[in-house]
C-alpha cells in the first residue's frame, strides 16, 4: 500500500520535495510553508468528501506538518543552546585572564 502522507512520487528525482523546499527557502520561509500546510489540512478536514478516511488522512497530513514545525523550533533551540555554551566557554576563558 502506498503511503498517503509521503507517497513515492514526492521523491521523484532523487530528493523528497520537502527537503528540496527546505534547501531553497530561508528558515522563515520554510516555517511559513509548513505552518500554512498544517492550517490548510486542519481547515479542510472533513470537507473533501463524506468519507471518514478522507478526514483522517487530512488530520494525519496536518500532524505531519505540525511535526515539521516542531523540528524547526527544536533546531533553533539546539542552535541557541550551542551558542550559549560557546559563549559561556569564551566568557570563562576571558575571566580566567583577570
Amino acid at each position: 500500500m502506498s503511503d498517503k502522507i509521503n507517497p513515492d512520487h514526492y521523491k521523484h528525482g532523487g530528493i523528497e520535495t520537502i527537503e528540496y523546499l527546505k534547501a531553497k527557502m530561508t528558515g522563515e520561509e520554510f516555517y511559513g510553508y509548513v505552518k500554512g500546510n498544517a492550517l490548510k489540512y486542519i481547515s479542510r478536514e472533513g470537507l473533501k468528501s463524506d468519507k471518514i478516511q478522507d478526514a483522517i488522512d487530512d488530520i494525519e497530513k496536518a500532524k505531519w506538518y505540525l511535526n515539521e514545525m516542531k523540528k524547526v523550533h527544536q533546531t533553533s533551540l539546539a542552535v541557541l543552546q550551542a551558542k550559549a555554551t560557546e559563549n559561556t566557554w569564551i566568557n570563562d576563558e576571558l575571566h580566567d585572564e583577570d
